[in-house]
């Protein structure tokens, strides 16, 4: 699409009949001269945006080709002013064998994300693979981003023939939301990438944000380079799969997404030397909970419970893990009320091996609750302040962590106005301060 002076088609609905467009353009989404499609595509858009939806934290709208032969392996893009200051150049960096690039950034849909069609031969399960470096405007200097979320969008299907999968880099701070109780996707993480794939079957035509069951997103911090991967399984067809992908760099909200339940106050854990994983809940005093199933998963999408605590008339829960697992591991609280009514918390992440050596706050834009991560010599008493920019003490809490890397979640930072506050952890001799930017 990004290839100048040839035609191209257009195409707005997935696995249709391609049309020719005879009309040529000399970079990404120019304007066309009207027609049925773009006058289909313009409603559409506008239908979009009339239902408030945002803008996203980058813009991809403005690219042009700079390196290379378009739609092709080494294939180089820059986006200008993708945020202030700020420019991305895209490269593509592998292409299966059986899969066409046909655009690698299609005007329907949302602009300002990046939104590449693919063309998928009869029994073939291939990607399109890119880099995005994030570089000082007009320059090749990489620029450190505070944070990246990126939201893949219409991961979509068709029953028993086409399935859609995306991966996304999963770096050494990030952070991951979906709908946890939908069931049109299955998320695994391998190390590095945090991947999605769409096993529902239901096609949603287009590009559109209201289908957030077949989205998700995850949130890097303070990288200057992700990689990302759009595919398409077609391995039980015999006809070739037209797949419209669209990845948009904002964070979304899902319904039963990894938000803490209003009941809980904290969730914390601990990895010890010894690798076992000690986790500790605070519940409200006037909580309704009869029990507490802790689950735990391998691959943050598969959740099996590991144990249950009852309850009732507490407010602090305390449960160990002693499988003493070598890899990667996630956990979450399941939570009952008396009305069997039930809830979910956000989900701690420890990794294989730990090497934080500073304190981690993520993510840092925040809107109810973000998640802090610190090493610790020995058991100590961890102090957790907030302070807003006028340096006045807002928040205060303590928590006791054991020697090795400690993970808390500090919630209720909503009731605050929105802006820039910091947040200082005390523990094991040590003061450390990180920003935050509260947005309601």
């Amino acid at each position: 699409m990004i290839k100048r002076n040839q035609s191209i088609p257009v195409r707005n609905i997935e696995n249709a009949t391609l049309v020719p467009n005879p009309l040529k353009r000399n970079r990404m989404k120019t304007n066309f001269t009207l027609s049925k499609w773009t006058i289909l595509t313009s409603i559409l858009l506008l239908s979009f945006l009339t239902k408030g939806f945002s803008q996203p934290d980058y813009d991809f709208t403005n690219g042009s080709l700079i390196a290379g032969t378009d739609r092709t392996v080494g294939a180089s893009y820059r986006f200008t002013k993708v945020k202030p200051g700020v420019d991305a150049i895209v490269t593509i960096t592998h292409i299966s064998a059986g899969v066409v690039v046909a655009s690698m950034d299609d005007g329907s849909g949302y602009p300002e994300a990046l939104q590449p069609s693919l063309d998928v031969s009869p029994g073939v399960n291939g990607y399109l693979d890119m880099q995005i470096d994030f570089v000082i405007t007009g320059t090749f200097s990489l620029m450190s981003q505070l944070e990246i979320p990126v939201t893949c969008i219409d991961v979509d299907g068709i029953t028993g023939s086409v399935y859609e999968y995306d991966q996304i880099t999963w770096g050494p701070s990030a952070f991951m939301d979906y709908d946890m109780i939908g069931n049109e996707l299955t998320i695994n993480s391998t190390p590095g990438w945090m991947s999605c794939k769409n096993q529902g079957g239901i096609d949603y035509p287009g590009r559109d944000t209201s289908a957030k069951q077949v989205m998700f997103t995850v949130v890097n911090a303070n990288l200057t380079t992700i990689n990302i991967r759009v595919g398409a399984d077609n391995v039980n067809t015999g006809s070739n799969a037209f797949r419209l992908r669209s990845i948009y760099f904002k964070r979304f909200r899902f319904n039963n997404s990894f938000l803490p339940v209003s009941e809980l106050s904290s969730f914390s854990g601990v990895k010890t030397p010894s690798k076992e994983i000690n986790l500790t809940a605070k519940l409200l005093a006037a909580h309704q909970y009869l029990n507490v199933s802790v689950e735990k998963s391998n691959n943050g999408n598969a959740f099996s419970s590991i144990g249950l605590i009852e309850a009732t008339g507490k407010t602090s829960l305390l449960f160990t893990d002693n499988s003493k697992n070598d890899k990667g591991v996630y956990y979450r609280l399941k939570l009952t009320d008396k009305t069997g009514k039930i809830g979910y918390s956000n989900i701690l992440f420890f990794r294989a091996t730990e090497s934080i050596s500073k304190l981690g706050v993520f993510p840092s834009v925040v809107g109810d609750y973000t998640n802090i991560s610190f090493n610790s010599s020995r058991p100590t008493l961890a102090k957790v302040d907030v302070y807003d920019q006028s340096g006045r003490l807002v928040m205060k809490k303590e928590f006791n962590s054991h020697a090795g890397t400690s993970s808390y979640s500090l919630t209720g930072l909503s009731k605050f106005p929105a802006g820039q506050y910091f947040i200082v952890v005390s523990a094991d001799g040590s003061r450390q301060t990180q920003k935050i930017q509260l947005i309601n």
